[in-house]
């Protein structure tokens, strides 16, 4: 069988690329202290999501306008925020540097709204896509992650046969696959290796570098 020739890579952000989680879960702590709430349990699998939809999982009985509350006291924190404890998964950067130096088009499709998304990817020195897509970037109304990656494909004209998305979620892969895009899921980020197999990822890596393998442009790290 002939192997795919991937020419264009989308890339989730959180669990994927960066680990957030130390600085996220800080400032939702920080967002729910501001309205009284102290006793929340704060996990990684509540990382990825929307927000709101994650303030949901996190306190399932709240109301709707408390919650909205938090959300504004949450972006308000993180929007302002320094990201001291956040950082890049190990292969990321050269990984990146050795696709982009292959004419390999890479694009970023992010649950995370513009702000913080654009601002760490300054702050980090990662400034390697062409496009980046968070659920804000259309003013008249908010997108899903399947949305998004329907947006960027048509935007850019992307061939989904050559096309391979790389995340870390059940929601990645079922957002690519809507979309007509193979997965590479990655086991290091916010959910399990076993979750990631049955929700049927094409490519599995225990690290970064993997995407080398798969795109034929090197070796797979093995150490």
């Amino acid at each position: 069988m002939k192997k795919t020739v991937f020419s264009t890579l989308l890339f989730d952000f959180d669990g994927t690329i960066i680990d957030s989680m130390p600085d996220i879960l800080s400032c939702m702590k920080k967002a729910y202290s501001e309205e009284g709430i102290t006793d929340v349990a704060l996990k990684p699998e509540h990382i990825g999501p929307p927000l709101i939809e994650c303030l949901k999982e996190i306190t399932p009985g709240l109301d709707n306008a408390v919650l909205e509350k938090v959300g504004a006291h949450f972006r308000k924190a993180y929007d302002s925020s320094t990201y001291p404890n956040t950082r890049i998964y190990i292969g990321v950067r050269d990984t990146l540097e050795l696709l982009k130096a292959q004419n390999i088009k890479l694009y970023l499709v992010t649950n995370k709204r513009e702000i913080p998304t654009l601002r760490l990817l300054k702050i980090l020195k990662l400034e390697y896509f062409l496009v980046v897509v968070s659920p804000d970037i259309n003013k008249d109304k908010k997108m899903n992650k399947t949305e998004m990656i329907a947006y960027l494909m048509k935007k850019e004209k992307i061939n989904a046969a050559e096309a391979l998305y790389a995340g870390d979620t059940v929601t990645d892969i079922q957002s690519a696959h809507a979309n007509g895009l193979k997965v590479a899921a990655v086991t290091y980020g916010y959910n399990t290796k076993e979750r990631l197999i049955k929700a049927g990822a094409e490519f599995i890596m225990d690290n970064f570098r993997g995407l080398l393998e798969i795109t034929g442009t090197g070796k797979k790290d093995t150490k």
